[in-house]
């Protein structure tokens, strides 16, 4: 990725989708440009096999000024789980700049214990698989819902 070229736009939506498995995360991936170039919303998606690769985006976005609004993580996956990388990535965004990044979970496991991070190192959890109407609730809780729809 280089970080140079990237429009720093704020009328762009930046997505990262975290999922190990690359039929999940490609389907993930075409569910939302559906959805975005339906709305006409401008945006870039980046995608991530795990979280620490991740954590690296995130932190070279942070080097060059670019924001993102949001990011779509799976929970079991190789390296670093889901919710650790949330915390490291709250701790780093709240340390190091003030912006709002939403970070979701979809997961096969939802379970209570991820209910409980809910409003505080994960927006929210979802089942998967992803469908068109957890997009739509995705989109409605980020910066989106006031400027586009």
């Amino acid at each position: 990725m280089n970080f140079k070229n990237i429009k720093k736009d704020k009328k762009i939506i930046r997505i990262i989708i975290v999922e190990d498995e690359k039929f999940i995360r490609q389907s993930q991936i075409n569910i939302l440009k559906k959805i975005l170039e339906r709305k006409n919303i401008l945006f870039e998606i980046e995608e991530c096999e795990d979280g620490i690769e991740c954590l690296y985006i995130i932190y070279k976005g942070i080097e060059y000024g670019i924001k993102y609004d949001f990011i779509i993580t799976d929970e079991t996956m190789n390296f670093l789980k889901g919710t650790f990388m949330a915390k490291i990535l709250k701790k780093l965004i709240n340390d190091n700049v003030v912006y709002d990044l939403k970070i979701f979970m979809i997961t096969n496991h939802e379970e209570e214990i991820y209910r409980n991070l809910e409003g505080d190192i994960i927006e929210k959890v979802y089942a998967k698989p992803i469908t068109i109407n957890i997009v739509e609730n995705m989109l409605s809780s980020t910066w989106i819902k006031s400027a586009y729809i």
